[in-house]
This record gives C-alpha cells, structure tokens and sequence, in this order.
C-alpha cells in the first residue's frame, strides 16, 4: 500500500492541473478509494505476513464503516466519469472510502 499512499498527496495538484494546462476542454477528476479488498493484494498479505487477519482487522477498524472496500464500489463512480453523465465535472475528486474513521470524526 505504500506506493499508493506516496501518490496520494499529488491527485489535488493534478484534478486541477489537467483541465487547466489542455488548449482545448479536457477533464480531469479522480478517484480516491480507501481499502479495498482486492484479490492479489489479499493473496499477498494472507502469504507473506503471519499478522495478516490483525493487519486486516486493524485496517478495517480505521474506517468508519468497518470494513475494506469492495472492488465494484470502486468500479461504479469510476463507470460515472468515464460516462456522459459526468460530462460537466472537472477538477473533482470523488472519495471512496468508507467514511473517516471514528477518531478523525471526533475532532
């Protein structure tokens, strides 16, 4: 997950970079997902670490939903932007996460 979160502070920078820097209108939105349960990346954890299912459980607990995401609610806002019915919206991004967890909520 590492490489994933190095990204993460860039897609603000980006959404807004894309749409502005074309001569011709282009959009630019993007999609930030949570933890989503994905079959090579839970292959993956199950096979190189004995501390897989209080990773796992862990990861869950931070979300607000309690749970990892599952691959198609990414899927579906994706299928929206690459739609007509997204046609005017640029600069956007839509979080797919599971809501912030119980202790950033509290603040």
């Amino acid at each position: 997950m590492a490489p994933w979160l190095s990204a993460v502070p860039a897609w603000p920078k980006i959404e807004v970079s894309v749409p502005l820097s074309a001569n011709t209108p282009q959009r630019g939105n993007c999609i930030a997902p949570g933890p989503v349960e994905t079959q090579g990346y839970l292959e993956n954890l199950y096979k190189t670490n004995p501390n897989a299912e209080a990773i796992y459980t862990a990861v869950a607990s931070r979300v607000a939903m309690g749970r990892w995401g599952k691959v198609e609610e990414i899927a579906y806002p994706c299928i929206f932007l690459a739609s007509a019915a997204s046609s005017f919206m640029t600069g956007a991004t839509i979080v797919v996460d599971g809501g912030p967890s119980p202790r950033e909520s509290d603040g």
